[in-house]
Formats: C-alpha cells, structure tokens, sequence
C-alpha cells in the first residue's frame, strides 16, 4: 500500500527550513547591495575647482612669429580624493594638442596625481544649438504668434501630425543644450592625497599672438650715416588678455609641421595701438639653440586687439652706401634695347665698426630724412632675419635721375658647344652728385666673361656685377661680352 504524506513530513520542520530561507534571502540582499554600490557611485559627479584669471599666481610669453607659448601657474584649493580643476579665461585660438598640465610640489602644500585633462572649444554656434535640440519642443515665431512644434531635424518641424518644411523664422529653443560652453574650457581630472592649496603649471600653444620686426631710419645730410631704432611690435587677437607677463620674442625659423592647424581660429579684431618704448634702451639677445632670444626687460601686458611696440635697438652712427643699382638678365635687350630707371639701394654694415654690429631679426624698415627741418618719407623695404657682421640691402624706390640702357651688340652661334654675345650698357647721371652705380646680370649655365671695359665681380655661380662711378650730369657706356657654355 502507498504511504499517503502529510504536510508537515513532507516539508519536515517547517520552522526551521522558514529560518534558512530568511537568512539566504538577507544574504542575497547583502550581495546586491555590495555589487551595486560602486555602480551606484560610479555615477556621481566629481567635484569641480575653477580657476580665473585672477588666479593666475606667474605668467610667461615665449612670443614667435605667428603664435605664442603660454605657461601659467595657476593655484587650486583641492578636496582630498578626485576632483576636477576647471581652467577658464583661456585664448579662443589655442592648440589643443599642445596643452600640459603638471601639477606643482612647490608654492603648495599639495601635489596632486593628473589622471586625465581634456580640452573644449566654445560651441555655441547657430548649429550647434539646433543639433542638440534635435527631438525637444520648440516655439515657431511668426510675427505676434508662436507655433509649438517638434523639432525633427534642421528646418524641419512636426506641428500637429503634421510635417513642416523650409520654414524660415525665428525659433525658440527651450534653454542652452547640455555640453554647449560659451568659452573655451580646460580641465583636468586629478587625485588628491589630502586636502590643501595646490600650484598646478599650464602650458600651450596659441595663434593670434605674434611679433614683428619693425625699424625706422633717418638718413643724415650727407647720405653716409644713419640712425636707427628697433621696435619689437607684438599683436594680440588670441581672445585672451595677458597681464604682467614675463615675455621674450624669439627671432629664428622655426620648424612647424605644416597641414596640422588647430581647427580653432581666432576672431580677428580692430587693433589698438599702444606704443611702449625708450629710446636709450636697447635689449641684447641671447642665443638659445639656433634662435636669437629677446627677453623683455619689463612684464608684458597685452591687452585682447592690442599691438604695442617695444623699444630693443638706437644707433645714432650706423654707415651707409647708397647705390644705384639695375637687376637685368643675360637675355635682356637680346632683341630690343631695354631702358629702365635705377633701383636706389642703401647698403648697411651690420658691423660694430660701422656703428651696429647685432643680430637684427626680420621686419619692415622705414627710411626718413629732413629737408630744411621738415619730415620726409624716402621709402620701405623688407629684411630676413640679419646675423652679426653680415650686409644688408635696402631698396627704396626707383631713382627719378638715374637712366640704364642695355642692348646686344653682336651674337655668335658656337654650334652645339654655346654662343657669345656682346653688350653694351648706357648710363646716365642727370644727378647734381656723383652715381655709384651697380648693374647686376643673371647668367644661366656655364658661363664667362671674354672682356669688360669695367671692374666686374661674381657675386654667385649665376650672377656677375659690373660697378662704375657716373659724375653729375654725365653720360658714360661700357662694353663687355659673355661666353656661354652648354652641358
């Protein structure tokens, strides 16, 4: 016969098996609470430390020729654990590949661990705004009404149940979207060891900060001498104002990887100019690798859309040559006479002996003289970076009394081997002073010259001057012929 079972024996104490069940469902409980607590606070935002401006404890400038190195040190109040330090008031056009952040020992009682640092450029931009409100309700502004809608998509709306297309009013969003900033923004993710003062150091690149060379010259009476004063000028449309910098410009090309801009470009601006020089100072360079370092002799403060000038050169006796020169190549007047006006060159020794005798970094030159104590503009040029006892040319116009003609005299074929040509050069002098005069030929291949009525130079492989004296109101012609080789 089969045994019937009863409730209680086939549970078999009830009591105590309720006991377990109670103990395994605490357990369960325990170990969910356990796993989920670090999810839990996984998600809790970091406590954030901004830093301004006003925090900024040193600055420095390491200004070159379209951008500027920028390091900051900046101090934080830190929390003890993980925190996140906030950088604000910094440059629109700044670098984001550049930028270091390395917490400081010194200055601070604390030294914190970077675990991370991240960059974000201002983006609030028309879409931007409408990207990130993709999906919400927007108001329609037309004339005195508004319309809600949805917005599906830029320019496309749902009103009703109904699609709107290629409207083209005013359209309300309801607030900023998250993660839209107003600003550029730096920050930098950073543990704490306990709580304290911190010194943190930023470093980065920024374009809209660059320097120029900039000289003006007086030219004396006598056309031999002239003084000269070297202005750094230094422009600022970074976004970004710099206040009592220590500064140095630093004069040399400097290697750059080309095709790898920032995507942030600065807000070009109207300038103010704000001039800041003393004629007596001058600052001397300091050499640093293959550069030529000028390190500013007071703290900088650069105003955002200012340029100012700083005095760095005064010479009052530095030697001149005016010459007056014509740039001609070996094939012209080959078919037809050429004439042309003298290029007026001021050549500059760059020597201590001729009164100057220091690198001069590249930058625009201005030349003035005065006639019977009234100011006159005599011309402009342009110079590359200059080392120390190297010349340089100054090409200030054409001459309105200094005439150069050139023709071909005779041509002969060398078969395969070449030919030799002959020319005869022109110039007159409707000057009330004597004309040093200088005409520089541009000869291509193997070549050289037969004969020459006058002294002539290479100056390189491809280019040969011929140098004469021209009195006042004189007419003087020289000859010379030129054998050209082929390979």
């Amino acid at each position: 016969m089969r045994k019937m079972l009863s409730v209680n024996t086939l549970f078999g104490r009830p009591r105590i098996i309720e006991r377990r069940a109670c103990w395994i469902r605490a357990e369960i409980i325990a170990l969910l609470i356990f796993l989920l607590i670090p999810l839990l606070t996984s998600g809790e935002s970091l406590p954030e430390v901004k830093s301004t401006s006003s925090d900024i404890k040193g600055i420095e400038l390491a200004i070159y020729e379209g951008r500027a190195l920028v390091v900051e040190a900046r101090e934080f109040d830190l929390p003890k654990g993980r925190s996140i330090l906030v950088f604000q008031d910094i440059p629109n056009s700044i670098d984001p590949t550049s930028v270091q952040i390395v917490p400081k020992g010194r200055g601070g009682d604390v030294t914190p661990r970077l675990i991370e640092q991240n960059y974000k450029g201002a983006s609030i931009t028309n879409a931007e705004i409408i990207n990130k409100s993709i999906g919400k309700q927007v108001k329609l502004v037309e004339k005195d009404r508004k319309v809600q809608a949805r917005l599906l998509a830029p320019g496309v709306y749902e009103i009703d149940g109904e699609v709107l297309l290629g409207y083209q009013g005013s359209v309300l969003i309801p607030g900023l979207p998250d993660g839209l900033v107003e600003k550029p923004l730096i920050t930098g993710i950073v543990e704490a060891s306990h709580a304290g003062r911190s010194l943190v150091e930023l470093s980065y690149f920024t374009s809209g900060v660059s320097w120029d060379g900039l000289y003006t010259a007086s030219l004396e009476e006598d056309e031999s001498r002239m003084s000269i004063r070297g202005l750094i000028s230094i422009t600022n449309s970074s976004g970004a104002k710099f206040e009592n910098a220590k500064a140095c410009v630093v004069a040399g090309s400097v290697h750059e990887v080309q095709g790898r801009q920032s995507p942030y470009q600065p807000e070009m601006r109207a300038m103010k100019m704000a001039g800041s020089f003393a004629a007596e100072d001058q600052i001397s360079p300091r050499g640093a690798f293959e550069y030529h370092v000028y390190p500013l002799p007071e703290p900088l403060t650069l105003e955002l859309g200012q340029s100012k000038q700083i005095g760095y050169l005064h010479n009052d006796k530095c030697k001149v040559t005016k010459r007056f020169k014509f740039d001609w190549s070996y094939y012209a007047g080959r078919d037809e006479p050429i004439e042309e006006s003298a290029k007026v060159m001021l050549k500059v020794e760059n020597t201590e002996a001729a009164g100057l005798g220091m690198p001069l970094p590249k930058g625009l030159v201005r030349i003035y003289n005065r006639l019977d104590g009234q100011l006159l503009f005599l011309g402009e040029d342009t110079i590359a970076d200059v080392p120390k006892n190297e010349d340089f040319d100054l090409n200030l116009g054409n001459a309105f009394d200094v005439i150069g003609k050139k023709k071909r005299t005779e041509y002969q074929a060398l078969a395969r081997r070449g030919e030799e040509a002959s020319f005869s050069v022109t110039i007159a002098n409707r000057k009330e002073k004597n004309a040093l005069v200088v005409v520089s030929e541009t000869v291509h291949g193997d070549c050289e010259v037969l004969e020459s009525s006058v002294p002539y130079e290479w100056v390189t492989a491809q280019r040969i001057e011929f140098k004469l004296n021209v009195e006042p109101n004189e007419e003087k012609t020289f000859e010379y012929k030129i054998r050209v080789n082929w390979r």
